[in-house]
C-alpha cells in the first residue's frame, strides 16, 4: 500500500508493485482527493486496474496533515468541507470508471464528460479513519471501510492515538459504521490498520507497558484489531478471533512489521 504524504511515494510505488507482482491485491492507503482533480484520479485508476489485471484498490482520504497541504500550497478547509468534496469526487471517480456520461456542478467540483463505450472493472473504492464524520463517509460510499485513530491535524500524539485505537475505541467506531451504513453494512468490507504490530514472544509484556504509558486497560489494547502482538501461532489465532468479534477480514501492517508477518501469513493458510 502506498501513501499520498509529500515525503513518501505515491501512485509511482503501486506501478512497481503491478510489475511486480501477480496475485495479491495492490492500492494506495490513501491518495490525497486535495492534490488531485476526480477525473485525473479516475484515469490513474483506469490504468493501474487494466496494468494489474483488476487487483487495484483506489484507497482515497480527505487529508488530515497540516504539512501536506502547506507543502503542496494548498488551503486545508475544515474537516466537514474535506470530506464533503472527498464524496463528491467519489461519486464523480465511479461514474467516470464506469463509462457514464456525467454534467455536473456541484458544490465543488464541476465536470463535463460523455459517455464511454470502454468501460473498465471499477476499483474497489477504499476509505476510512478515526473520526464519526469521516467514517460515516466512509459507511455511505466505500466498498472497504479503513478503522484507524483519530490524528490532529498539526502533529501524530502516538499516545492519543494508540488509546484511540484499544477494543473499546474500535467497537465505539464500528456502531458509527453501521448506523450509516444501513442497509449496505453486508456489502462492506471491514479493515483495520494495525500500527501497533511486533512478532515477538513478550505480547503481555509489551502490551501491559503501552497501555500504561496511555492509560488503557492492557486487555482492552490487545483485544483490539489495531494491535498484533506474539509469536507466529499465537498471532494467527489472534487474527482470526479478532475477525470473528470485529467483522474485520482485512488486516493492514506496517511495512517494518511485513517480513516477520509472512510466518504468520504462512500460519493462516493453514
Amino acid at each position: 500500500m502506498a501513501s499520498d504524504h509529500i515525503d513518501q511515494q505515491s501512485t509511482v510505488a503501486v506501478l512497481a508493485a503491478v510489475t511486480a507482482t501477480s496475485g495479491i491485491r495492490i492500492g494506495a492507503l490513501m491518495l490525497m482527493n486535495e492534490l488531485r482533480h476526480p477525473l485525473a484520479t479516475a484515469r490513474d485508476g483506469a490504468t493501474l486496474q487494466e496494468l494489474s489485471g483488476d487487483r487495484f484498490e483506489l484507497g482515497i482520504g480527505a487529508g488530515w496533515s497540516a504539512a501536506d497541504f502547506e507543502h503542496a500550497g494548498v488551503k486545508m478547509d475544515d474537516p466537514a468541507v474535506r470530506i464533503e468534496k472527498l464524496v463528491e469526487a467519489v461519486s464523480i471517480i465511479r461514474c467516470v470508471l464506469g463509462g457514464a456520461g456525467l454534467e455536473c456542478s456541484g458544490p465543488h467540483y464541476g465536470v463535463s464528460i460523455e459517455p464511454s463505450s470502454q468501460v473498465a472493472p471499477v476499483p474497489r473504492v477504499v476509505l476510512g479513519g478515526g473520526g464519526r464524520l469521516m467514517l460515516e463517509a466512509a459507511a455511505r460510499s466505500a466498498d472497504t471501510v479503513n478503522l484507524f485513530a483519530r490524528l490532529d491535524s498539526d502533529r501524530v500524539d502516538r499516545n492519543a492515538a494508540a488509546a484511540d485505537l484499544t477494543a473499546s475505541a474500535i467497537l465505539r467506531k464500528l456502531s458509527w459504521v453501521r448506523e450509516a451504513a444501513g442497509d449496505r453494512m453486508n456489502e462492506i468490507e471491514l479493515s483495520a490498520f494495525a500500527p501497533l504490530c511486533r512478532v515477538t514472544n513478550n505480547a503481555v509484556e509489551m502490551a501491559a507497558k503501552i497501555a500504561s504509558e496511555i492509560g488503557a486497560d492492557a486487555d482492552d489494547l490487545m483485544g483490539s484489531p489495531a494491535v498484533l502482538f506474539g509469536d507466529v501461532v499465537r498471532l494467527a489465532d489472534d487474527i482470526r478471533a479478532k475477525r470473528d468479534r470485529f467483522g474485520v477480514s482485512y488486516f493492514v501492517i506496517p511495512d517494518a512489521a511485513a517480513d516477520k508477518f509472512s510466518a504468520v501469513l504462512a500460519r493462516l493458510e493453514v
